[in-house]
């Protein structure tokens, strides 16, 4: 005889309970890039003409004595100035939804929990700052990763831990896999899934396919770039940097040039002390002049890693500030809270997840330049509501599918080299090896 006394037999009568609250699963940090947009120095619209920044190396004249009865002047001499060119670098970000997704989006709370259309629109600023920022950690040629010695075959690519694992890279994102010297290797593939939460240790990406003969050492960029010889946003590799090479370039200035060399100290894999942070500032100082430092000290902040930070008040060095107003002390449990301001050197140090774990850099931010194309940072209009384009099939025919674009085109320099300080090759803190 059947049994239907059972709740599970009128499950169908049953409403669905959906929580409303949706938490984002993703992280959109883009620390540097505000640093640019909104603590930055310069800040410039231009055209087709290239942007140009002076470089004042010598106000001119010579010093040495004379010999003021009858003797000869000295040689005389004038100004020297260096030119550097700047100009915007152009991206955008594919969205896609297709005709009935737009309509079930716009249905209301009794149809769906969220709207995701209209969320995705509103979201895609975030999401292109996210990119930007991405790809400011950086040299200039758009590569994110390195595929690690521990890579041998499959779909699933270990990438090297330092500097950057697979914390430039998100799930969906189309990459490209290039040999070292930036051969491309067969075509853009899709990221599956990424695993990035780790500090200092090997990360992974699953694509959806590999090309062959992908090895050890080669790179991960961004798709679409020239072949060879790929350019993309100036990153803070390439911007503060102390690279002395003929071959290479700053703004079109050579590096072996003096005035595109950045103060840096080399950890060479040593843990952060305090000799590291105070040498470091040191060459800045003696590269800019006491005067011109002290200046603008106020518009000197620290950016990288929080992994860096922790190895900074694990030293001891970095001091805290237990406020008393009654006289008595509070519970303290002496660490350092996660959502106080950190400091290093007395300066403000901003945390960026996707910064390189193994550096830090010493930022005026008075030097930090930016241009765009004017009515760069939108939506390219379309013929659909303003924004949306109608998909095409393989034979040109028309469906339901609808893309947008959301376009920019911008760049980003240091107007002062020497203004800027970069540590390089730092130890990750051994806590986060296991």
């Amino acid at each position: 005889m059947p049994d239907y006394t059972q709740a599970s037999n009128q499950a169908v009568l049953q409403a669905q309970k959906i929580l409303g609250r949706v938490e984002r699963v993703e992280n959109l940090d883009s620390v540097l890039d505000s640093m640019f947009m909104q603590r930055g120095g310069p800040d410039e619209e231009i055209g087709l003409q290239q942007f140009r920044i002076e470089f004042q190396t010598e106000v001119g004249g010579n010093f040495g004595p004379y010999n003021p009865d009858g003797g000869s002047y000295i040689p005389v001499s004038g100004p020297e100035y260096v030119q550097g060119v700047l100009y915007p670098v152009t991206m955008q970000l594919g969205l896609g939804a297709t005709e009935l997704a737009q309509r079930i989006s716009k249905a209301g709370k009794d149809v769906t929990v969220v709207p995701w259309v209209s969320k995705m629109i509103a979201d895609v600023k975030v999401k292109m700052g996210n990119k930007r920022n991405q790809n400011l950690q950086g040299y200039n040629t758009g590569q994110l990763a390195t595929v690690d010695a521990t890579y041998s075959t499959g779909t699933t690519v270990q990438l090297a831990a330092t500097p950057f694992g697979a914390r430039l890279i998100d799930k969906g994102d189309m990459v490209q896999f290039t040999d070292a010297s930036f051969n491309q290797l067969g075509v853009p593939v899709q990221v599956l899934d990424v695993t990035k939460n780790g500090i200092g240790v090997v990360d992974t990406i699953t694509v959806s396919a590999v090309p062959s003969g992908l090895a050890s050492g080669n790179l991960v960029t961004l798709p679409y770039l020239s072949n060879v010889t790929p350019l993309f946003l100036q990153g803070l590799t390439y911007m503060v940097s102390p690279l002395n090479s003929a071959a290479l370039d700053y703004l079109g200035i050579p590096r072996s040039n003096s005035l595109a060399q950045a103060p840096a100290m080399n950890a060479n894999n040593a843990p952060l002390t305090l000799g590291i942070v105070y040498g470091g500032l040191c060459r800045l100082v003696q590269a800019l002049g006491v005067e011109r430092f002290k200046k603008e000290r106020k518009k000197n902040r620290w950016y990288g890693h929080i992994a860096q930070v922790a190895a900074a008040q694990s030293l001891g060095y970095a001091k805290q500030f237990v406020a008393m107003p009654d006289g008595k002390a509070p519970y303290f449990d002496g660490v350092p809270s996660p959502f106080a301001e950190d400091m290093l050197a007395g300066a403000m140090f901003d945390t960026d997840s996707v910064a390189a774990t193994n550096a830090l850099y010493f930022l005026d931010t008075s030097t930090l330049c930016k241009v765009r194309f004017p009515g760069a940072n939108k939506f390219i209009p379309g013929p659909i509501d303003g924004m949306w384009f109608e998909g095409r099939d393989l034979q040109g025919s028309p469906t339901s599918e609808r893309l947008a674009y959301f376009q920019d085109a911008v760049n980003y320099a240091v107007i002062n080299p020497w203004a800027n300080l970069t540590i390089t090759n730092l130890q990750v803190p051994q806590v986060f090896s296991n």
